[in-house]
């Protein structure tokens, strides 16, 4: 049989030490055993010429000029990873999404979250967009449902959400924008009702006098220019913030003084996040005081930890920009409990200075005293937030785009309704001439930055306000 004598030919071929083909050696294994099937009667024999016309296409093949091999670009071996990853995650979801609509759902809601989250976050870092933007809505509808308790359940699309999700992440070429958009806006208006269902319900379960209560932050971190830059991003939330430089201090701050919500770094000496968040569970003052905790790392087993300890969220610090640390914030804060207002008469204080760091660590000074603060990054954007609303003083820089603040202060001084605001110079140009000429306008001091110390600032502007 003419097979017969081709496997004996391949195999003499796999045999050849020069050769080494896995491929050659099984052909030859699958001819022999399709010939042995052929004299049992167990295959037709005319399944043979269709085997010989195959193998001679199979040579036509070979004579053929070789197509160069397919390079992987190491992006696109990320990505094949994260497909992988992420349909384990989806498969983890689609047991725990169910759970999600039980009257007992904060363990599904939490894991779900947490697959959701992990997805989001290797989407966005890809810049698969449509998969991240997917996933963080999910997300965020999730966790919103599972603080609004007895309310009405967004079923259909969370459901139609995870059938999208897991369609575009099997085929994530084949995505449709207008459908993703489709779904993230059905998403997006399931949250708003949720809000304002469970906004409509806590109205309706206090009777509290808003006026005397707030909501406040805690940020905790051994690293100051950490916590004043962290302080700097919630400026916009427009929350009054305190700062903590240990564990053992945010304890402190906490047993004295009521708080909404926690942020606190996980590495520091004398007692680290991981540590905070027990003491905080295990007090029944403290336990229903929402935590996030921030590492420098991103590690599974280090949120896993920060979770299990009882933090309510876990992010990496290289993220909390770009809006991301706001959005949590805001987040938690729909559920983070109201304080009472701190007895101190608060007073405002605008920061103008075009330097984000520099105008953080004035922030951060100033917060160990009872300041409001606010930050404009010139003179222009000084004056439209000064239009908004009133400031007790304004600590102001020379140099910046737009409007300097020689011309800030000048136009200050012409408006009845702001020229007598308190005006402190804070500059690093220390020239007599520039000294002159912020006296001459009515500058309340005029102080160079290289010169002046943190205690000595705070004290300075204790006393321009005669706090």
């Amino acid at each position: 049989m003419e097979l017969e004598k081709l496997a004996e030919r391949i195999w003499e071929i796999a045999s050849d030490p020069k050769v080494k083909s896995e491929g050659i050696q099984q052909i030859a294994l699958g001819i022999q055993t399709l010939v042995q099937e052929i004299n049992e009667g167990k295959v037709p024999r005319d399944w043979a010429k269709g085997v010989s016309e195959a193998l001679g296409a199979f040579e036509e093949l070979a004579d053929a000029t070789p197509l160069p091999p397919q390079k992987i670009s190491g992006l696109d071996r990320f990505v094949a990873s994260f497909i992988q990853e992420s349909q384990k995650r989806m498969a983890g979801l689609s047991l725990s999404i169910n759970g999600v609509f039980d009257s007992d759902n904060q363990e599904a809601v939490r894991l779900s979250a947490e697959h959701l989250h992990a997805i989001r976050g290797g989407a966005a870092m890809l810049e698969l967009r449509d998969i991240a933007r997917l996933a963080g809505a999910l997300e965020k509808c999730i966790v919103s449902y599972g603080k609004a308790k007895d309310l009405a359940s967004p079923t259909r699309p969370i459901l139609r959400a995870f059938a999208v999700l897991k369609s575009t992440i099997e085929n994530p070429d084949e995505a449709v924008d207008a459908l993703v958009d489709d779904v993230i806006e059905e998403l997006e208006l399931a949250i708003k009702q949720l809000k304002t269902r469970h906004d409509e319900f806590r109205r309706d379960q206090t009777s509290t006098d808003t006026r005397v209560l707030e909501q406040r932050i805690l940020v905790v971190d051994d690293v100051s220019t950490i916590a004043s830059s962290i302080g700097f991003i919630l400026t916009e939330l427009d929350i009054p913030v305190d700062v903590a430089n240990s564990g053992s201090e945010a304890l402190e701050k906490l047993r004295k003084g009521a708080y909404s919500l926690v942020i606190s770094d996980v590495s520091m000496p004398d007692m680290d996040g991981y540590e905070l968040v027990k003491a905080m569970k295990a007090d029944e003052m403290l336990e229903d005081v929402p935590i996030i905790l921030l590492t420098q790392l991103d590690s599974e087993e280090d949120r896993a930890r920060g979770l299990a300890a009882g933090a309510d969220d876990f992010l990496i610090k290289g993220s909390i920009g770009g809006g991301e640390l706001v959005a949590r914030v805001s987040d938690l804060l729909v559920d983070a409990p109201y304080v009472p207002t701190r007895a101190e008469s608060r007073r405002s204080v605008l920061i103008v200075e075009d330097t984000e760091t520099i105008a953080a660590s004035i922030a951060f000074v100033l917060s160990e005293g009872p300041y409001d603060i606010e930050i404009a990054h010139n003179g222009r954007d000084a004056l439209r937030k000064i239009a908004l609303r009133d400031f007790d003083l304004i600590i102001s820089d020379i140099e910046m785009p737009a409007m300097t603040g020689l011309e800030l202060l000048k136009t200050l001084k012409e408006s009845p309704r702001t020229k007598d605001i308190p005006f402190v110079v804070l500059t690093s140009r220390s020239s007599g001439a520039n000294a002159q000429e912020a006296i001459r306008l009515g500058a309340t001091r005029f102080l160079v930055k290289g010169e002046v110390g943190a205690e000595k600032l705070l004290g300075l502007v204790n006393e321009v306000l005669e706090v």
